[in-house]
């Protein structure tokens, strides 16, 4: 765990970079891994069809795979890290030690990868549930996907 004020410290070496959907996404996040930078990705939203087909919390949604699929391809590592409220103003970063890239056979470490991921998301939000707050249909299920999303 690091705390907050840790991290505030080191606010002017930090440098958030929000890259709004574009068709350069890919080089954008492939420029900054190169660099060795840090690239967060949530993970807890709906991905649509360009997801994978799963479960959250027990129920059919669909989940980005971006993360697991840049692991592979870079080499990059896989580290979840969630920010914990600890009081007016006070936050814990928690970062968690490496996911390492899952499955059995060639074609199904995206999936069982990303499957691990939310699996520790969902015990992030049963541990402190007050704190995920989330305003959007997370969960459309199977109809949503119009069968384009991969399996």
């Amino acid at each position: 765990m690091i705390e907050y004020a840790v991290l505030r410290s080191f606010a002017g070496a930090i440098n958030f970079l929000p890259i709004a959907a574009s068709s350069r996404i890919a080089s954008v996040i492939g420029d900054e891994l190169r660099a060795n930078h840090l690239v967060a990705i949530l993970i807890d939203q709906w991905a649509g069809d360009e997801g994978l087909r799963g479960r959250f919390f027990g129920e059919e949604t669909s989940t980005t795979s971006i993360p697991v699929r840049l692991s592979m391809k870079t080499g990059c590592a896989l580290i979840p890290a969630y920010c914990i409220r600890t009081g007016s103003g006070r936050y814990k970063i928690s970062i968690m030690p490496e996911v390492a890239i899952q499955g059995e056979t060639e074609n199904d470490w995206e999936a069982q990868t990303t499957d691990a991921l939310n699996r520790l998301l969902e015990e992030q939000i049963l541990r402190y549930p007050e704190q995920w707050i989330w305003t959007h249909r997370r969960w459309k299920g199977y109809n949503a996907y119009h069968g384009k999303a991969k399996s």
